[in-house]
């Protein structure tokens, strides 16, 4: 009986004894795998490289924009100083202001004006700049009184010069390249109201306020109730918030992700998540 009684006793230690053993290993083995995840991780974000290096573009200069009213020569030179303000204040690009734009095509002999440049003056311009892409734009219409309004054609080409000797337009902000089969109901006010297919923002739209009032609450205004309102009745502001919503547009059409074959990249997904 005490023979018995031993046997249980010493069977019942060794039981602890292998339960500690396994519950250690599990331990051990989890700090293992724990201090190997943190290393990977480690390798993983000395691989990575930066936002701004992960951009395809990274260099850009923004040229003067041909104001096809005729009348607001200086808003137009406002506008696009402001494009390039938010482009720098992304953090993203090197940006070139139309000003720097001006002073190296005054040192440069071109036989056309500016907004007639051709595919080889784009090139020459580009190169002498050192930026990888240049923006082109145009206004179309403006009328900074209430409600104000703006209708605008922008592009952005890259200068290298592809395979088949063209430049790529990576960017067209007068039309998407959506087909408008593919846009979803609950988008199609946006869609067809703010930016496509002649980009005619205009305050006195709902879903622009919404936008505006949004803005107004990104940029911490004392009132963003109001702040809006505000933005709405300032020239200079207004040009600000549509170049804000620009300079969004451009952040996703510069993504390598969005790359298409044909060499023209438009942003899809993220343009509806807006």
């Amino acid at each position: 009986m005490r023979l018995f009684k031993l046997i249980c006793v010493l069977f019942i230690l060794f039981c602890f004894f292998v339960t500690y053993l396994n519950a250690r290993d599990k331990r051990m083995n989890k700090e293992f795998r724990d201090i190997e995840i943190k290393e990977r991780r480690a390798k993983k974000k000395k691989k990575e490289k930066p936002l701004s290096v992960a951009y395809g573009v990274k260099k850009i200069a923004v040229l003067p924009f041909f104001d096809l009213t005729k009348k607001n020569r200086k808003e137009t030179e406002m506008f696009a100083d402001k494009i390039a303000s938010q482009l720098v204040q992304t953090r993203m690009f090197d940006v070139k202001y139309p000003k720097e734009v001006i002073s190296k095509v005054l040192t440069m002999e071109f036989t056309r004006e500016l907004h007639n440049f051709d595919k080889e003056d784009k090139y020459k311009l580009g190169k002498a700049l050192g930026v990888e892409a240049l923006v082109f734009g145009e206004v179309k219409e403006m009328d900074l009184y209430e409600p104000t309004k703006i209708s605008y054609s922008l592009k952005m080409f890259i200068v290298d010069k592809n395979r088949n000797g063209t430049q790529q337009e990576i960017w067209d902000l007068s039309s998407y390249g959506v087909p408008l089969k593919y846009v979803r109901d609950k988008d199609w006010e946006r869609f067809s109201m703010i930016w496509a297919p002649q980009n005619v923002c205009n305050t006195s739209l709902k879903s622009v306020q919404k936008r505006i009032k949004k803005y107004a609450k990104k940029m911490d205004f004392e009132d963003h109730a109001f702040g809006w309102k505000y933005i709405i009745r300032s020239n200079e502001r207004f040009l600000e918030f549509v170049s804000f919503e620009i300079g969004q547009d451009l952040l996703i059409a510069a993504n390598p992700k969005y790359r298409k074959r044909s060499g023209a990249w438009y942003r899809l997904k993220d343009l509806f998540k807006k």
